[in-house]
């Protein structure tokens, strides 16, 4: 018998949430801001959007602030952004995520290859990188 959630009365199931890839930017910078959940059903959309901006913008910037959730699949996905970034002379700035976000980088071993930041200062480093005052 396979495995099933009970729920208690009046309760409703909750799954993970929803992913969203918003994209903005300005000259030479895209920037990416990802929400919700970065898991086995949602890498592809991201794996998407990745390699739009990287064919777009010799620097992309991947805001991982407001993630709730992320996977190997996810921190694999952003280590192949960040070689094929490397391979092309190009930049990808990863804005640090919660802490559940970090873990996972950490636990890869990602943390000390990717190109790591916080937000004030991808905010300001993508506005000086255009020439436009932040």
């Amino acid at each position: 018998m396979p495995d099933t959630a009970v729920l208690a009365p009046g309760a409703t199931a909750v799954g993970p949430p929803r992913f969203a890839c918003r994209r903005s930017g300005c000259a030479s910078t895209v920037r990416l801001s990802v929400s919700g959940a970065l898991n086995i059903a949602t890498t592809q959309q991201l794996a998407h959007a990745l390699a739009g901006a990287q064919a777009d913008a010799a620097r992309v910037i991947l805001d991982l602030r407001e993630l709730q959730f992320m996977d190997s699949r996810g921190a694999n996905l952003i280590a192949a952004a960040t070689g094929r970034a490397r391979q092309a002379g190009d930049r990808l700035l990863v804005v640090r995520g919660r802490d559940q976000v970090e873990r996972i980088l950490a636990f890869v071993g990602l943390d000390r290859q990717l190109e790591l930041v916080d937000y004030p200062l991808a905010t300001s480093l993508a506005a000086v990188l255009d020439g436009v005052q932040p």
